[in-house]
């Protein structure tokens, strides 16, 4: 498995955040924080579930103020996280100041990614410790992911349905020859787990693999994606927090405007203010719920799955004196 696609073994990198949670400081600052600074989307993709599913969070032309962006990624790197991913709701690609953004972020000192259809070119690739592109409704990559390639590392990822699978090939050879260093498949995912299509892991897709290009089957995301969550309490979010195009600053990427999963609003306090406030402190005090509702194998299960083990929520590992 790619190192790239870890989240577990990435938590072994975050050790004094995860003492922090061990004896439950939730001042400890999160390590990365996922942004969407528009809801706006020039893709139509059919599996989306920001659009298709019960969230029903249609696609807009809301965007993030810049002032209070610029004002967040800077009061971030002061409180100490680490790194910053331009993700969606819409296409981080279409947010009108995403080149001042990226350049703010990188002058601050934010390591960043971003995932993107590459429809719309940024910029500066160069500034970006990582982009992935995300393939379409339209089955095709666009002309900027090869110069994406010659600037930073660059992958490709394919939400997988039974009937999109003919298209896997064609696209992995596409991608291939653009330059890119990994092609990721993984579960388009529904609602939720019960209403899930179950997909077969394409294994013999890595037949295509090279010494500079890896097939990435996010086997975790196959595993469970046809699975309840298996755990009572949303803790994840203790470590990769959620900033939506309304400056909500919220537990994830599946409920928008709902009040038990956001913990303020960037328009009207900075995020020192809202990390550190009440609000906040009483929610994970009462402990954010997962409910039927949440996103199955979601961006944090990983995570999730770990830190309900240590609070002794999830199965955990027999005998974990021996090593």
């Amino acid at each position: 498995m790619s190192t790239a696609f870890a989240p577990k073994e990435k938590l072994l990198f975050q050790g004094d955040r995860l003492a922090a949670f061990q004896r439950d400081d939730i001042t400890a600052p999160p390590a990365l924080v996922e942004i969407s600074p528009t809801n706006h989307c020039n893709a139509k993709c059919p599996w989306c579930f920001y659009v298709s599913s019960e969230y029903k969070q249609h696609h807009s032309q809301q965007q993030l103020d810049w002032d209070v962006l610029s004002r967040s990624l800077r009061d971030m790197q002061q409180l100490g996280v680490g790194a910053v991913s331009w993700t969606g709701g819409g296409d981080p690609s279409t947010y009108h100041w995403i080149d001042r953004a990226i350049d703010h972020a990188r002058e601050v000192g934010l390591k960043q990614g971003m995932f993107t259809n590459a429809y719309k070119p940024i910029a500066h690739p160069e500034k970006l410790d990582w982009i992935r592109v995300t393939i379409t409704e339209k089955f095709t990559l666009t002309k900027h992911v090869a110069t994406y390639a010659t600037a930073t590392k660059v992958g490709v990822n394919f939400n997988l349905t039974r009937e999109n699978e003919s298209h896997l090939k064609s696209l992995a050879y596409h991608a291939r020859n653009l330059g890119v260093r990994y092609f990721q498949v993984r579960p388009a995912l529904a609602d939720r787990w019960d209403l899930q299509q179950y997909v077969e892991t394409p294994e013999w897709l890595r037949e295509l693999e090279t010494d500079s290009f890896k097939i990435v089957l996010t086997p975790y995301k196959f595993e469970d994606h046809a699975r309840p969550h298996g755990y009572p309490i949303c803790h994840g979010h203790r470590f990769v927090p959620f900033i939506w195009h309304s400056g909500d600053l919220a537990v994830c990427a599946y409920h928008f405007g709902q009040p038990d999963y956001t913990f303020g609003n960037l328009n009207t306090s900075t995020f020192y203010e809202i990390w550190n406030g009440e609000r906040r402190r009483s929610m994970l005090a009462k402990g954010v719920d997962v409910i039927p509702a949440c996103q199955h194998c979601c961006k944090n299960h990983e995570v999730n799955k770990v830190l309900a083990s240590i609070h002794g929520e999830y199965e955990r590992p027999e005998d974990v004196a021996f090593l």
